[in-house]
């Protein structure tokens, strides 16, 4: 007998397999992983590099070197010279790698953070999800998931342009970071669909809380250059115990519920 996978369908009504979900999940924690060891790889052979050469050039300075090594002439040796020098050498290998560590930062924030909304990218939520769901925990404490979605969002985009798209995309933003607590955590998931994790809710307190967000962006004015518009979503919701869980089915659940939200005609809370 042969097993068959169950399917699913995504908001536009394809279908795709639940262990697609699994497995981008584990692609992205590697790429995470990857990019993290990359980082503190580069800082290490720097610090590394910098002390090497600073320490040569502080023993050449100090002990003449040439002297120990040749048996040439000693140079006298000017110590304030050596010590302004030397002074010099760190200051000038500090500035580098504080300008390193800065230039780092900025590659860190552009993997972690979608570079139109500057909401946590789907990288980043995937990492925090699998550290803080599968994580063991004695607590019978909740967490719940949203997954949200913008109804008839290519119809704009083909009447209005991308670039409004984009202003859209951009205010839904602003108005899922407003409604939620400053402790949940709001991401771009992936073209118009949006995933906010809510630590310590249960369910009950989650569907309230993506109710007050469908509420927000249906009453909200959407404006972009001259046009004003009207923006509804569909919002998916589950809710699950920290501790022992494989993320994929936390994210199964809250997206099953999404499609059935679009199911019953959109603009609504599953």
């Amino acid at each position: 007998m042969t097993k068959t996978s169950k399917k699913c369908y995504d908001n536009e009504g394809l279908k795709f397999n639940q262990p697609f979900i699994a497995a981008t999940i584990r692609n992205e924690r590697e790429k995470a992983v990857t990019t993290e060891r990359l980082f503190k790889k580069i800082l290490i052979f720097e610090y590394i590099g910098f002390g090497i050469v600073i320490l040569f050039l502080w023993l050449d300075e100090m002990i003449d070197i040439p002297y120990l090594l040749f048996g040439s002439h000693p140079t006298p040796v000017n110590y304030t010279e050596s010590l302004f020098e030397t002074a010099m050498i760190l200051f000038l290998s500090l500035l580098v790698i504080i300008g390193t560590k800065r230039i780092l930062g900025r590659i860190e924030h552009i993997a972690m953070y979608d570079a139109l909304t500057d909401l946590v990218n789907r990288r980043f939520l995937t990492e925090y999800l699998m550290h803080k769901v599968q994580k063991p925990s004695r607590s019978k404490r909740k967490f719940s998931i949203i997954i949200c979605d913008i109804d008839h969002f290519k119809k704009i985009n083909d009447h209005y342009g991308h670039q409004c798209g984009d202003a859209i995309l951009r205010q839904v933003a602003d108005i899922l970071k407003t409604v939620t607590r400053p402790q949940d955590l709001v991401s771009r998931w992936g073209g118009e669909e949006f995933l906010i994790f809510l630590p310590d809710m249960s369910s009950g307190t989650a569907l309230g809380t993506a109710e007050r967000l469908r509420i927000a962006i249906s009453e909200h004015s959407f404006t972009y250059e001259s046009y004003e518009l009207r923006v509804t979503m569909s919002f998916g919701v589950s809710d699950h115990y920290y501790g022992g869980m494989e993320s994929s089915r936390c994210l199964t659940q809250a997206d099953q519920n999404l499609y059935e939200a679009k199911r019953r005609g959109r603009n609504r809370v599953v």
